[in-house]
């Protein structure tokens, strides 16, 4: 089990999901994770009969190759501060989830060694009432799952 925790990182506050909390593994402090650390992160999600479009917003201490269902999605790099410029945690990649389990998984690296962390929200906008519905978001609740595996073998 992945352990959430409160940043190390000041200006994390600006996520746009107040509740969110950074992961990584529970037996390395993550103010000291050593360089080129591996982590893959992955939690599960079941939906309805019918596909839902939704949104996920990323950030994270080095990198992170983002899977859905085993497909690659993209590369987030960092996002937690304006280094990576004022919209940082402003941006949101459109998925698809299908209907049924669905497994969100970030292969994340500490290239440089130092902090480490990965912070995340998958949300559904409902346009009727202009809110974003949280449907899951990096935390302590112990639902977060981790393997060190250098190559991730995503579930198909």
């Amino acid at each position: 089990m992945a352990l959430g925790y409160k940043s190390l990182w000041g200006d994390s506050v600006l996520f746009p999901d107040d509740l969110v909390e950074w992961l990584w593994a529970p037996y390395q402090f993550p103010a000291t994770v050593p360089a080129d650390t591996l982590y893959t992160f992955y939690n599960n999600i079941t939906m309805p009969a019918n596909s839902t479009p939704a949104l996920l917003r990323v950030a994270v201490d080095d990198a992170a190759d983002v899977y859905l269902n085993g497909i690659f999605i993209g590369t987030q790099l960092g996002g937690w501060n304006e280094f990576f410029g004022s919209n940082a945690f402003k941006i949101a990649w459109p998925v698809t989830l299908q209907a049924g389990p669905n497994t969100l998984a970030f292969r994340c690296s500490n290239v440089w060694g130092g902090p480490a962390g990965l912070l995340a929200s998958l949300l559904v906008h409902i346009p009727s009432s202009g809110v974003d519905w949280v449907l899951l978001r990096t935390d302590g609740s112990g639902t977060w799952k981790y393997t060190t595996t250098q190559a991730y073998n995503p579930p198909m």
